[in-house]
């Protein structure tokens, strides 16, 4: 069975890492029967391991229905894929070499199973990066796995919630190195990665995106660091050129503090923290994680595998929930974008030569 065959929509989960949250997160967003109104999701894992975390969730009374040939599928109830029989060790709250291997031998079915047209997009549960120290996994995290994987150079770690969409220049590198990183190539990439999400992915015609400074103040002019005038803004200026309404740089202190997010549909910034500390004040249980410029639809939860919680029924399943019906939401909104204005934009432009 593939995405042409059938008139619903599949999403692959994959748990994460073996000692964390992620079976837990699962059974507890399944008790929510309306997702299979939305989506049939399977869980691409091991069912042993769920079977082992169903039982340390009090009153869990979610069944995942073993899948072995999708030919035998039906909408309208969660199942497991077994991606492995394999009885792990499984050591709930710890960091181990299997927990690892089991969260990447889960992601690696789910890209195949999308590139076969079996799943429509991709809900990642949280791996554990210095449990993937143990392996020969020579990536950063899910995101940087991905975009290696679909073979894609311009993509974007992105963050949404009910009240701000932001992407980030730079993800998990050290501040120390964020000068010899930065440049007005990468900055103009990510705002076109940016902008053209905004509309394939959110619906947005025109979209207004806010690029926030580097330095205190936004380098005032110069005076505290030349970044700014460096690099930010020759890349908003060429954004500019090519069509884009980008905006700034802005001090991010007074541009979250005046509330300036609010006048623009997304914002970029330049590191993790500064746009993630904002981010999460603003609303950490509805939002969500998600990888724009890949050809799959992958969105994931906020947060990590919070080894410290596992096994002790504690996990709120919220944004994984929000994860979920946002990749669902996604999918159609591209699938529409593709098959109506991409077409029509394209008719436009030949009209006009």
């Amino acid at each position: 069975m593939n995405n042409v065959d059938r008139d619903f929509l599949i999403a692959g989960i994959t748990p994460g890492d073996l000692n964390g949250i992620g079976y837990e997160l699962i059974y507890k967003a399944f008790k929510n029967i309306q997702l299979f109104d939305i989506c049939t999701p399977i869980v691409l894992g091991n069912p042993r391991a769920a079977a082992y975390h169903r039982k340390m969730i009090n009153n869990c009374n979610v069944n995942l229905f073993l899948l072995k040939n999708l030919k035998n599928l039906k909408p309208g109830k969660p199942y497991i894929y077994p991606v492995s029989f394999i009885e792990y060790k499984i050591e709930i709250g710890k960091i181990t070499k299997v927990g690892a291997e089991a969260s990447i031998e889960s992601l690696e079915q789910g890209i195949k199973w999308f590139n076969e047209g079996k799943i429509d997009f991709l809900v990642t549960c949280p791996i554990n990066k210095k449990a993937l120290s143990l392996i020969d996994f020579p990536f950063k995290g899910h995101t940087e796995f991905l975009a290696d994987a679909f073979n894609i150079q311009e993509y974007l770690m992105m963050f949404i919630n009910p009240y701000l969409k932001i992407g980030l220049v730079t993800t998990h590198a050290p501040i120390s190195e964020l000068k010899n990183i930065l440049n007005a190539h990468l900055i103009l990439s990510k705002i076109k990665v940016l902008d053209n999400s905004l509309q394939r992915d959110f619906g947005f015609i025109k979209p207004k995106i806010a690029v926030l400074g580097l330095n205190p103040h936004a380098s005032d002019e110069g005076l505290i660091g030349n970044e700014e005038n460096d690099v930010i803004i020759p890349a908003i200026r060429e954004a500019n050129e090519i069509g884009i309404e980008a905006y700034g740089p802005f001090p991010a202190d007074s541009f979250f503090g005046n509330l300036r997010y609010k006048d623009f549909d997304a914002v970029l910034s330049m590191y993790h923290d500064q746009g993630l500390i904002p981010f999460k004040l603003l609303d950490n249980q509805e939002a969500v994680n998600f990888t724009a410029g890949l050809p799959i639809v992958r969105t994931s939860p906020v947060h990590g595998t919070a080894f410290d919680i596992a096994g002790k029924d504690k996990a709120n399943e919220r944004s994984f929930v929000q994860a979920i019906l946002l990749g669902a939401e996604i999918t159609l909104r591209r699938r529409y974008y593709d098959e109506n204005i991409k077409a029509q934009l394209k008719d436009e432009t030949v009209s006009s030569n």
